[in-house]
């Protein structure tokens, strides 16, 4: 299952994938740096996680939002 690198924001702004990885420790290599350029104060945090795939993926990442923007999929 691949890994992904998201900057999840507490804004409206859209979710940001930073990459998909087939690697935990490369995913885990760009978690840290990403993580090491965010400020307090900024719109976002920086989050890895696993998922089937990029819609699923992208999903999760809205869910970790404090307000999801993304209509919930009943399945």
């Amino acid at each position: 299952m691949p890994y992904y690198v998201y900057a999840i924001h507490t804004d409206d702004t859209n979710n940001r994938l930073y990459g998909a990885f087939d690697n935990f420790k490369e995913a885990e290599k760009m978690e840290k740096e990403m993580k090491a350029g965010n400020y307090p104060g900024d719109n976002y945090f920086v989050r890895m996680f696993c998922a089937e795939n990029d819609q699923d993926a992208e999903e999760k990442a809205d869910a970790l939002r404090p307000s999801p923007k993304l209509p919930k999929n009943k399945k």
